[in-house]
């Protein structure tokens, strides 16, 4: 699910003509995914809880620190090679874009420092082309406090019905997402993220639970070739229904529309996502390609919007536009809709590439002080 996922939102980056389509569904499913697949022994005590917090600020703080600082130091070196403009021209070139494009300053050290502060909090801070680290900063906040909250909940000794609690928690969340998105309720970062995010996380735990009722499977058995199939195609249809009437959602600006909907698309996507999932599994279609993606988001998700800068680059020297487009996020707007999947391509290989060089010499490191000690 998550390979499947992860070519999903790479492909939503490049703009594609159905973006709105993908954006639906594909991030909350990832958060579903996250919940789904929560362990209670992460919080049975004090010090499960935290090792669970070590293993989550090495895996998604840690990354998200490092690039967002890289790319904030980088940041007056990107201007100069074009990768960002501080050009007023270049917002005449774009002024027809889709995506509304900015101009980018010189940091002072000052401003450097403040930027890797706000980094450190979740605060923001970092330059449009670290954008989709979004999702490490608020998969951290909502893993991380589910942990806690259940470990609180299993301390204070009192019998309630994790069910229930967490279904009531959900609702409560999605009321605070929607107040949110009307702008009643603000915060800052990865915070205006957090209930929606959170909503999406308890959904999955939930729709964990039900999986595991013996009524619920005999009912709906995906064990069944219809019962598959009929998924796939319902789900993609209300999908698509919900695409056609305008409905919008866009986790990365806390953006959701409406609670109730924005729910129901997030299952409907998890339904869709989990029977395709089924689906190329059953038939063996493409199954290792999705796994090997699937445990290797976060390079991708780290690097794929800069490596979209080598498509960019190619096509201006092709086509001999102006320059100043290079600096156009996350890619160039006038271009064909099938160089989309050549940015999708791209944003795919090249991540997967660097974290190959990566694991590589971070494995011939190791091999040298083994040997030194």
């Amino acid at each position: 699910m998550k390979g499947i996922l992860i070519l999903l939102m790479v492909l939503g980056h490049t703009y594609v003509a159905y973006k709105e389509y993908i954006y639906l569904f594909h991030m909350a499913v990832f958060f579903m995914i996250s919940g789904y697949c929560w362990s209670e022994k992460h919080s049975k005590d004090a010090k499960s809880v935290g090792n669970y917090i070590i293993q989550k600020i090495v895996r998604l703080y840690i990354p998200f620190v490092l690039i967002n600082i890289a790319y904030i130091l980088l940041n007056n070196f990107f201007i100069d090679i074009g990768i960002y403009s501080n050009s007023p021209e270049f917002l005449i070139l774009t002024s027809e874009a889709p995506v509304k494009q900015y101009l980018t300053e010189y940091y002072s050290v000052s401003q450097m420092i403040k930027g890797i502060i706000r980094t450190l909090c979740f605060a923001g801070g970092a330059a449009r082309l670290c954008g989709a680290t979004w999702f490490l900063s608020t998969i951290f906040m909502v893993s991380v406090f589910h942990c806690v909250f259940v470990w609180i909940i299993d301390k204070s000794k009192l019998h309630f019905n994790k069910t229930i609690v967490f279904s009531i928690i959900m609702v409560i969340c999605l009321v605070w997402a929607w107040l949110v998105d009307c702008g009643i309720i603000s915060s800052i970062g990865a915070f205006d993220r957090f209930p929606a995010a959170y909503a999406t996380y308890v959904a999955g735990m939930l729709l964990k639970i039900i999986s595991k009722n013996e009524k619920v499977n005999l009912l709906i058995s995906f064990e069944r070739k219809l019962t598959l199939f009929l998924s796939m195609i319902i789900s993609f249809g209300l999908l698509v229904v919900f695409y056609f009437i305008g409905f919008h959602v866009e986790l990365a600006r806390a953006e959701i529309t409406n609670p109730l909907g924005y729910l129901f698309v997030s299952v409907c996507g998890w339904i869709l996502i989990m029977s395709l999932s089924i689906f190329f599994s059953r038939y063996k279609l493409s199954t290792k390609l999705f796994q090997f993606l699937g445990i290797r988001t976060i390079p991708i998700l780290l690097f794929h919007t800069l490596a979209f800068k080598i498509v960019s680059f190619l096509y201006i020297k092709i086509t001999d536009e102006s320059m100043l487009l290079f600096a156009s996020y996350p890619v160039i707007f006038i271009t064909s809709e099938w160089i989309k999947y050549l940015y999708l391509l791209v944003g795919i290989i090249v991540p997967l590439v660097i974290y190959q060089i990566y694991f590589i010499t971070k494995n011939g490191i190791k091999k040298k002080l083994k040997k030194s000690s």
